[in-house]
This record gives structure tokens, sequence and C-alpha cells, in this order.
């Protein structure tokens, strides 16, 4: 734009002086300066620039008018870019503004979310601490009672023994003087019931698969079984059986009884039942009143693993007929 209205300017200056005849340099008159734009040349004084061109002929004024409308044209089409620049970055500005406002809202949405997390990891941390707490009690706790377990079963060991025989040879005693207060004899005292019964060897009591209980009286009561029963088991070491139902151990019983059927159709029964193993092996040392509760008709069914296996001993006391 520049370069066509340096190009009218000089096509003014060329058009006046050919066409003034007075040969007068009017520039200086108008005070068109030669650093001075057109547009502002126009905008001070119009008419004056329309006056240049008063006596020249058309063809020249034609000239110096599409010049005009070319500059004009090329002012409307700098001025439409210049107002869709505008525009544009209008819009840019909006969009960056909407930007601002969504990542404000996400910025207080993480931070919110930071809170939240904070204070859940900070209940977690309090439930593990409580959590940690509480299994360290527990574990004292555990050793205390094992502690105290095992004294326990210690003194049971050595004082049960001599306080049994004290009790069994009281008893006898009581029984012989009885009946001397009213003058009756006294009765032959019972013999203590023997482990075994006597028609049978100890060695095939029990069959082929349970073990024959070494001291056929429980450690903790006191209680032998009945007369004609046998006390068996096994325990943690017969890991083959620990799924066994109760009845499948009873095989080749006395050397008779091949099947637990064949013991009950000839007039025998047994139970079973669950204890906690103790120091020594064998149904008389596992805790849960053991003799005194197998020794009835009971839990055939059962299995020694419906307990802890490396801790169970599964009491098997059998009744053995005619003995």
């Amino acid at each position: 734009m520049q370069l066509n209205g340096i190009l009218l300017i000089g096509f003014v200056l060329n058009a006046f002086c050919l066409n003034n005849l007075s040969g007068e340099f009017l520039i200086p008159k108008y005070g068109l300066r030669r650093n001075e734009s057109l547009v502002e040349f126009l905008k001070k004084d119009p008419s004056s620039f329309v006056k240049l061109f008063a006596k020249a002929d058309n063809a020249k004024i034609n000239e110096i008018i599409g010049i005009l409308e070319a500059l004009a044209t090329e002012s409307s089409s700098t001025l439409e870019l210049l107002r869709s620049l505008v525009s544009d970055s209008n819009d840019a500005l909006s969009t960056a503004d909407g930007n601002v406002v969504a990542t404000e809202r996400d910025v207080q949405t993480a931070n919110t979310n930071i809170v939240t997390a904070q204070e859940a990891l900070d209940l977690a941390n309090t439930h593990h601490s409580n959590a940690v707490i509480s299994h360290t009690n527990a574990l004292n706790d555990q050793e205390v009672a094992q502690s105290e377990k095992d004294v326990a079963n210690q003194n049971y060991a050595e004082q049960s023994p001599v306080l049994i025989d004290e009790r069994d040879v009281l008893q006898q005693v009581i029984d012989i003087l009885g009946p001397l207060r009213d003058g009756t004899p006294s009765p032959t005292p019972s013999p203590t019931p023997s482990p075994i019964p006597p028609t049978v060897s100890a060695s095939t009591m029990c069959g082929s698969i349970l073990h024959v209980d070494a001291k056929q009286r429980d450690v903790y009561t006191g209680i032998a079984p009945p007369s004609g029963w046998i006390m068996c088991y096994i325990d943690q070491i017969d890991n083959e059986y620990y799924g066994a139902e109760c009845a499948t151990l009873l095989v080749n019983i006395a050397g008779i009884y091949s099947t637990s059927s064949d013991l009950i159709d000839a007039g025998g029964q047994f139970g079973c039942w669950h204890g906690n193993s103790g120091s020594d092996r064998g149904a008389s040392d596992a805790d849960n009143n053991m003799v005194s509760n197998a020794c009835q008709e009971r839990q055939h069914n059962t299995t020694l693993n419906s307990w802890s296996t490396s801790t169970t001993t599964l009491g098997v006391c059998i009744q053995i007929p005619g003995q």
C-alpha cells in the first residue's frame, strides 16, 4: 500500500507539472511535504488535492481514481484481515479463559481428592497400628497360656499317679470299713479292672491299624475303660489315616473281627472321641475327657482330620464281645 501511495504521489506530480501552464511548482503552496503520507494529506485538505487535477485530462484523472480505488480496496482487505485476527484472538482468549476455569476446577478436585486420600491413609494407618498392637497382645497371651498349660501338664503328670493310687487305696479301705459299722462282714474288695481283657492277646486287641493305649487310664481324670472295653487310638503320625472314618479303622479286632460291622454283629460296640495330644503318645494322655467320652457308642463316622492333624489324638474305645 505504501508503494502504491508513493507511485500515486509521483504520478500526481507528473500530471501536475505537465498541465501547469504557469510552470509554478505548487507543492509548497499546498503543504504536501515529502515525508507526509498521502492519507494524512487527504485528511487535512481533500479539496486541495482535487484542485491539483482541475486542469488534468480525463485519462490522467481516471488513472488516479484507479490508483485510489486500489488503495481503498487494499485498505479494506487489510482492515478485514485485522478484524479477522481480532476475532480469532478473541476466540483464542475465550478458549484459554475456559481452559483456565476448567483446570482450576481440576486443581480444586485434585486437592479435595488429596485431602480425602490423606484422611483414608491416616485411618488405615491407625487401624494397622491397632491391629499390630492387638496381635502383639494376643501373642503375649498365647505365650502365657502355653506356659501355664505346660506347667499344669507337668504337675499333673508328676502328681496324678500318686494321687490316683492314694484315692484307690483309700476307697478300698472305705469299702472295707463301711460295713463294720453295722456288724456286716466286709466284702472282698473288687480288683482294679485289668486294662487288657485276659482272654485276648494285647498285641491283637486293637487290630492291625489302631494302636493299643499303654496306660488304659485317663491321666487327667483317672477314669479307666469299663470292664471288657479297651482303649485304642491313632494320632498325628498316622498320616495315611487322617481322613479315614473311625469305623473303617477297626480292622481285625482281637484277631477275630475283620470289620466294625462284624464286631457289632457279635455283640460288641465302640466309640470315638477327639482330644489334644499330651506329652506322651496315647489316648490316656489326650485331654477332653478322652476315656469317659470314647467308651460309649458314638461318632462312628468322625475322622482325625476334623481336628488339627498336627496336635490331635483320635481315641477309639472298643468293647470286645465275651470279655
